[in-house]
């Protein structure tokens, strides 16, 4: 079989409630998130000897454990002697940034998996690996806008989410997604907290109804912010300086700080504006990641 490739698309989380720690430290959470035209790259050879090669512009920012030999050694739980081919990683996203790259690489592994071996396991084993290895895995393996929930094994896809012209701007500072959650030191989740249960019903609308304008969207983001913000700033002040910068462009219509950061999005109603205002971050800043792209 030829080598099969899939592209392991970013994550952005345009808005993001947290409710609480729950008694398992995890925390309870609801968001609408969409993925971006770009993302890492990860190839499966079937019939080349296991293992994992990383390579691309950030590799270097990867450690020894990662989601994909995660993924592998789930497979091989389940079915001890399964033979697994070789992986490549191409890692284009900048590692810690708030994108769920680590989660869509795994995301991205199952379905090489499934493609290449379509009688391995069966779709709701895919899915119990999805869930086990991670709370992102699941909506990345459908890489579809969604409302998610719960610690975000509870997926709501959109029926209509209208693509959104965006640009991705990342000050090229690791973020860890613990320290951040941390320094937040939520409160013990209660299910009976009535701003949840309100939030819990707007999601669930939306949900239902899905994302018909930008209008719309800006509305519901403006009501439900980032709420891990102010502790990733705490961390990078340079993500408030970002946002700072983007909202000044009278073309954005709304700007938020992606998952635990670092990374800051902007959302414009055209292309040609979206061109313009990286052009004009890159004139800035020279040295951040900044990428235009396409949500959906």
């Amino acid at each position: 079989m030829n080598e099969l490739s899939e592209i392991a698309k970013a994550k952005v989380n345009l808005t993001l409630d947290v409710y609480g720690q729950r008694f398992d430290g995890y925390h309870e959470l609801s968001s609408l998130v969409a993925f971006a035209d770009i993302g890492d790259s990860v190839s499966y050879r079937p019939d080349v000897q296991g293992g994992l090669i990383v390579e691309g512009e950030f590799a270097a920012g990867l450690n020894e454990e990662n989601l994909v030999l995660d993924v592998v050694a789930a497979v091989k739980n389940k079915l001890p002697g399964a033979t697994i081919g070789q992986f490549v990683l191409k890692k284009n996203l900048p590692v810690g940034s708030g994108l769920g790259g680590g989660s869509a690489d795994a995301a991205a592994s199952i379905r090489l998996l499934n493609k290449a071996h379509p009688d391995l396991l069966s779709q709701d084993d895919w899915r119990d690996i999805a869930q086990k290895i991670g709370a992102d895995v699941p909506v990345c393996l459908l890489q579809k806008a969604a409302a998610i929930s719960g610690i975000g094994e509870k997926i709501s896809i959109l029926p209509v989410f209208e693509p959104v012209n965006a640009i991705l701007v990342n000050p090229l500072v690791h973020l860890s997604t613990r320290d951040v959650f941390e320094d937040l030191s939520a409160n013990p989740f209660d299910s009976e907290m009535a701003e949840h249960r309100y939030k819990i019903s707007k999601y669930r609308v939306t949900a239902q109804q899905g994302i018909h304008s930008l209008e719309v969207l800006a509305e519901f983001m403006s009501e439900h912010p980032n709420q891990l913000e102010d502790a990733a700033v705490r961390h990078v002040p340079e993500i408030r300086r970002i946002k700072s910068i983007i909202a000044d462009d009278t073309n954005c219509v709304i700007t938020a700080m992606s998952g635990s950061g670092p990374t800051v999005f902007g959302l414009y109603r055209c292309e040609e504006s979206a061109i313009i205002a990286a052009d004009r971050l890159i004139g800035i800043n020279g040295h951040w990641w900044i990428k235009r792209v396409k949500l959906s």
